[in-house]
């Protein structure tokens, strides 16, 4: 499985399937012109979108969509959305390669219900938002981390440059979980035996 991160909560996923080759998945894809970061030409099997009324335009025909909760397979690729807010967010877990991935980039708190936690708990990746202003915040995240206990984790939405959005860096969330060990990449490549067995490591993952 590859991973790469492109700012706000945008995250795009390769992963192999011995039947159908790669296949690429994009989670929240967004317009240059509301972030200011460059917003890459991509094809794309499959596309999450955590809030509602995502824009149209960033899909195509052929394109698998999601944007709200249920349970869908695709491509060899099992994906469960759960209900993250009043205004209709989601939060997206899905599984290949025999890698459990959690999305929680619509989060606005840590009040999720047991059924959301008991399904988060010890997923291998963590997608998490840490930079506050209508997402968790560095502190937050940092809870809800230390509650989930993912293998890996990779914090999303906070300041990354060339953006116009206010949001907090990630300082304070890596402050809050000093003792893991964080290592500072352009893409993750990780298969399943490669994940770690005793402790928890950040990926800060910057294009």
């Amino acid at each position: 499985m590859q991973i790469l991160h492109y700012g706000n909560t945008f995250v795009k996923f390769i992963v192999k399937s011995p039947y159908l080759g790669d296949s690429t998945v994009l989670i929240d894809p967004f317009q240059t012109k509301t972030w200011g970061l460059r917003q890459p030409k991509m094809e794309a099997d499959v596309v999450l979108f955590s809030q509602p009324d995502y824009d149209k335009k960033l899909v195509q025909k052929n394109n698998f969509v999601i944007f709200q909760p249920g349970e869908y397979e695709t491509r060899e690729i099992s994906i469960y959305g759960m209900n993250a807010g009043d205004a209709g967010e989601t939060i997206f877990i899905f599984k290949a390669e025999g890698i459990t991935v959690g999305h929680i980039g619509s989060l606005k708190n840590t009040n999720i219900s047991n059924d959301t936690q008991e399904l988060l708990n010890g997923v291998d990746i963590l997608c998490v938002p840490v930079g506050g202003n209508d997402k968790l915040d560095g502190k937050q995240a940092a809870s809800l981390v230390q509650i989930i206990e993912p293998r890996i984790v990779i914090p999303i939405y906070y300041k990354y440059k060339g953006a116009i959005t206010k949001i907090n860096d990630e300082k304070t969330f890596l402050k809050e979980l000093g003792a893991a060990k964080t290592e500072e990449l352009p893409k993750l490549n990780i298969k399943k035996k490669e994940l770690p067995a005793d402790e928890m490591k950040i990926i800060l993952l910057h294009q």
